[in-house]
């Protein structure tokens, strides 16, 4: 059974728990026809650390193009391996991963079961709810070996945003990861935070519901293969 903190008075004066503030900005999500966004990482995943940005666009039906717009910090060493985040580009079928104007693969769009692809990493919690993935199944409803609470936060802002923090904390064993969600007033996400000491997060900016978007979105015209 997962476990509920105390109901938290929201913005416009109505009580719900976290949890139940956490479904509202899920179903924000699921109400929208198009989103686009900015996305600032700190090292907010092991697949791709360092800080860098990328660009997010999204049509209902599974296209979407999220696209590096400022190169990573990161440099990968022998003693500190690691990836530089591609482009990738979904066709609401297949998503074509590109690496220096080059198609080096293509993948399906719906991920194969217990994997995030490169393209989840990074594209985040807001990338998960839009393409309703496995991932946001597991943070409403874990595997049976794991215990999960919902509870909100002492984050009030988070750059410059006023915010709700809900705290999500998984335990299995001796093993225990806390992850701090951060939802604005309109419900949609402000960013993540993946550890208390403030280096772990991604920062979700320039956010903009049902914005136009080209026919085409999510098919790459490769210069070469």
């Amino acid at each position: 059974m997962l476990a509920l903190a105390v109901s938290y008075t929201l913005f416009a004066g109505q009580t719900i728990t976290p949890k139940q503030t956490l479904l509202n900005c899920i179903d924000a999500y699921r109400k929208l026809d198009s989103f686009a966004m900015t996305i600032e990482h700190s090292d907010s995943s092991g697949l791709f650390p360092g800080r860098f940005k990328q660009s997010l666009v999204w049509a209902k039906g599974g296209k979407f193009a999220l696209q590096v717009t400022q190169k990573t910090d990161f440099k990968p060493t022998s003693s500190q391996p690691g990836t530089v985040a591609p482009d990738y580009f979904s066709d609401g079928t297949q998503i074509s991963v590109v690496e220096d104007a080059a198609v080096v693969r293509k993948e399906d769009v719906t991920p194969r079961p217990n994997t995030s692809p490169g393209w989840e990493v990074s594209g985040g919690l807001v990338l998960s709810i839009l393409q309703n993935t496995e991932m946001v199944k597991t943070l409403l409803d874990p595997p049976v070996a794991f215990k999960a609470t919902y509870s909100f936060g002492p984050t009030k802002t988070f750059e410059t945003e006023k915010v709700i923090d809900v705290q999500l904390k998984f335990v299995s064993g001796p093993n225990s990861q806390t992850v701090d969600v951060f939802i604005a007033q309109d419900n949609l996400l402000v960013g993540i935070m993946y550890d208390s000491h403030g280096k772990h997060w991604a920062h979700y900016s320039h956010r903009t519901a049902n914005p136009p978007t080209p026919a085409d979105l999510g098919i790459y015209k490769a210069k070469f293969l």
